[in-house]
């Protein structure tokens, strides 16, 4: 079986941790940042199979549209949305 490896993006030290013992489990292989730049530095140093996000963090919210945005999603992409805030 091929190791998966995911980048989670999350600025909630609590939300990750969980997050990161479960894909652990899981058999993948995850890297943990916490800001869109820190994001957009482990795309460029590592070969990344997937990606967690959480929307709004420290240094902007991914689901707003900007030109500057570190982030690009892929031409194909899933979606599951654990939490909605309300």
């Amino acid at each position: 079986m091929r190791v998966t490896r995911i980048l989670l993006l999350e600025d909630d030290a609590g939300t990750a941790t969980e997050i990161l013992l479960e894909l652990a489990v899981a058999g993948h292989q995850a890297l943990h940042r916490t800001t869109l730049a820190g994001a957009a530095d482990a795309m460029r140093e590592s070969a990344i199979d997937a990606m967690i996000v959480d929307r709004q963090l420290p240094d902007g919210d991914v689901s707003a549209p900007r030109p500057r945005c570190p982030i690009r999603p892929p031409r194909r992409r899933r979606c599951c949305r654990a939490h909605q805030p309300q």
